[in-house]
């Protein structure tokens, strides 16, 4: 075992010096390994995180060092999308190490990135038991695996409100896609993400207006009666306006989240208002779908003739 001291540690620091990966001239152990890994830190005013080593055998006096920049390359296993492949795709994707699907809309290949950049590297691929079922280990290029501009596909979670969005919205479909933004999907139904959630917030009025209190927020407020919930839209409306007056003060990432869940929270609660009365969401779209054939004033001489 190589002793460790100061110009040691010094000349390792020189040797990683501006890389993520270098080979250290001494042999280490593990406690070693994060002195020198604490001096380079140090030499480089960084935060150098340690990721791992593999030594040359036999002698093992060589060792690659893997550090990684205050931690921001980590891994993280998360679901991102669920599309078909063929066998044709399948074999494309090990021979090319990118994700490679069948679009069954399409009827056609579907090379996962082609239109949006938004590549998928794989490292891994995996058949379940029953033999149907492939999962691919990626590297998510541009960090958006779903056409709707989020990481995953998997962005909503099911709470006692609903299906509510959890993910927020890395960056505009149409900044990706363009034109076709309407239209480009991981190969799902056709119906727009908005008309489905809504047709299911409707329904979900309905239900929620015969359940008994104690089962749901929802249905809570329904006992309480349209005081309560206009109570909650007045309430809405303020916290959406402060959200608003924040993110316009400052653009950060958090206020702009902030300004996204007041607004639903805004929306959802003006839908349980219309359930109360037994109007279905579908009406706001239709009107709004209306005045959209309509210029401005066209559509406020049209409401003063009411």
């Amino acid at each position: 075992m190589a002793d460790i001291n100061k110009t040691m540690l010094e000349q390792a620091a020189h040797g990683l010096s501006g890389t993520n990966k270098q080979v250290l001239p001494v042999q280490i152990d593990v406690t070693q390994e994060q002195s020198v890994i604490d001096a380079l830190a140090e030499a480089e005013s960084a935060n150098w995180v340690y990721k791992g080593s593999t030594c040359l055998a036999p002698e093992e006096r060589y060792c690659l060092i893997s550090l990684s920049n205050g931690g921001k390359d980590a891994v993280t296993l998360r679901v991102l999308t669920v599309a078909w492949m063929n066998r044709e795709s399948l074999a494309l994707t090990a021979e090319k190490n990118q994700a490679v699907y069948f679009s069954r809309s399409r009827q056609k290949l579907w090379h996962k990135g082609e239109e949006s950049g938004h590549f998928q590297t794989v490292y891994e691929i995996r058949l379940d038991c029953d033999g149907d079922v492939i999962i691919l280990q990626v590297e998510q290029h541009g960090g958006i695996a779903c056409h709707t501009g989020r990481e995953s596909c998997f962005y909503r979670k099911l709470t006692p409100q609903g299906w509510e969005i959890v993910d927020a919205q890395l960056k505009d479909p149409t900044a990706i896609y363009g034109d076709n933004a309407k239209t480009e999907s991981h190969d799902h139904t056709h119906t727009t993400e908005q008309v489905d959630v809504l047709a299911h917030l409707g329904q979900l009025m309905q239900e929620r207006k015969q359940a008994e209190a104690d089962t749901s927020y929802v249905a809570s407020l329904y006992k309480k009666g349209i005081n309560k919930i206009l109570e909650k839209v007045g309430e809405e409306s303020v916290e959406t306006i402060i959200a608003a007056k924040y993110y316009a003060a400052q653009n950060t990432e958090s206020n702009l989240n902030d300004l996204i869940y007041e607004t639903a929270d805004l929306w959802f609660h003006s839908i349980v208002m219309l359930g109360y009365f037994d109007l279905n969401p579908q009406l706001i779209i239709d009107e709004l779908a209306r005045r959209q054939g309509l210029s401005g004033l066209v559509e406020k001489a049209n409401r003063n003739k009411v």
